[in-house]
This record gives structure tokens, sequence and C-alpha cells, in this order.
């Protein structure tokens, strides 16, 4: 009973430590034409400050000095009526930025998307993502509760 116990421990504690090595995962693509090939990217401070130039560009009174060591990924879509302009942006963001609740610099005949989502390749609307190691984590943890839970 207690080597199963142990052997149980290890399984849940090898799938957190995986899990937690590999940092969120957010479709990247800043473009004219809808991200029809976005870039898969781990997130980092770098792609989260690219982030906060972009929604500098486009919205009002963006902090751009909030910084967190944890982050979410956008999805986001302008289009302007007026010069028929629209702008696609897929990323990673700061948790600490509230992206989807700024207000555009040109909200005349503007109209904007936004999304975030804190799960792995999440904002990209076009790809239904099955995480492998979700699938493979729930059989074991399944099968160890079976096998302790029999004796």
């Amino acid at each position: 009973m207690f080597l199963r116990c142990v052997i149980g421990a290890a399984v849940i504690i090898s799938i957190f430590g995986v899990v937690s090595i590999n940092g969120l995962q957010c479709y990247s693509c800043y473009s004219y034409d809808p991200c029809n090939s976005p870039v898969l990217e781990t997130c980092n401070q770098i792609l989260a400050n690219s982030t906060s130039s972009y929604l500098d560009l486009y919205f009002l009174n963006v902090n751009t000095s909030l910084i967190s060591s944890s982050y979410n990924c956008l999805d986001s879509y302008i289009h302007n009526n007026s010069t028929n302009s629209t702008q696609f942006y897929k990323g990673c963001v700061y948790t600490s930025v509230d992206a989807c609740n700024l207000k555009l610099k040109n909200e005349v005949n503007t109209y904007k998307s936004c999304n975030t989502c804190n799960k792995d390749a999440c904002n990209n609307v076009s790809h239904m993502n099955v995480n492998i190691l979700t699938v493979v984590s729930t059989v074991l943890l399944i099968g160890v509760a079976k096998f302790v839970l029999n004796d």
C-alpha cells in the first residue's frame, strides 16, 4: 500500500514538474492580413513587451511599465471602416495588463475584437489544440486512483 502511494505521488509530482517547466505557449502574429500561419512561441518578457508596444500604438493609457512573471495569450483584431484598414495581432501579454478593456485611440468607425486566455495555443481560433500531456496525465491519474482505491 505504501509503495502504491509513493508511486502515485511520484507520478503526480512529475506531471506538475513538467507542466511548470514548460511556460505558456501562445501563437504570435502581427499582420495587416489574417494570421494564416502564426508561430507558436513560449511566452517571455521580450514577447510580452512587444505586445505592450503594439497595444500602445492603438490604445489609450497603456502602461508599458507594467510587467509580471505570468502571461496570457492575446488575440486582437482592429478594423477601421473609414480607412478600410485591418490589424491582426496574436501574442503574449502580461496578466497585469487588461488588454481587452483598453480604449482605442481612434474609436470613430472602428471595430475591435479582443480575447485573452491562459491555456497553451488558445489564441488561435482556427486551431483546435489537444494537449497530449493533459490526456496522458489524466489517463495516468485515473489508473493510479483505481489502483489505489481497489485495495
